[in-house]
């Protein structure tokens, strides 16, 4: 089960007029899933992803720019057990960058101190670099 707060996605996505009020966040709903999906179904550049347990069932998606620490959780889960990143890097910074995989390092030392089971797995972009990831618990969440 996928969990978004709706408070959480207009203060991310912005509110549209009153003839279109969802519009910015239902286009920024389906533009994280498409790169999720992309992600998903496109052999990455490198891989360490893991697959999450049977038991994690209730997840929420976080996303960020990858060079300043501004991940946001789309969804203020509770008792996150586990992480996977899907990281998406500059063609240029891919081929150039050789601080790439220790920031990655870096994103799964700082959860795992957190007890979470983290993995990450890097895609090149067209794009500025960005992240995404999945985060997921067997925790009943409390609303």
């Amino acid at each position: 089960m996928l969990i978004l707060d709706n408070k959480t996605l207009l203060s991310i996505a912005g509110a549209g007029t009153v003839t279109d009020y969802y519009e910015k966040v239902n286009y920024f709903i389906y533009s994280t899933l498409q790169n999720l999906m992309y992600c998903s179904h496109t052999a990455a550049d490198f891989n360490r992803l893991h697959s999450k347990k049977e038991i994690s069932r209730i997840s929420t998606i976080s996303f960020g720019s990858f060079d300043a620490e501004d991940e946001k959780l789309l969804y203020s889960l509770d008792n996150i057990t586990e992480t996977c990143y899907y990281i998406n890097i500059e063609e240029e910074d891919l081929n150039a960058d050789e601080t790439v995989i220790p920031k990655c390092q870096q994103i799964v030392r700082e959860n795992n101190a957190r007890n979470r089971e983290t993995s990450f797995a890097i895609w090149r972009s067209s794009e500025e670099s960005h992240l995404y990831a999945k985060h997921y618990t067997h925790f009943i969440q409390e609303v």
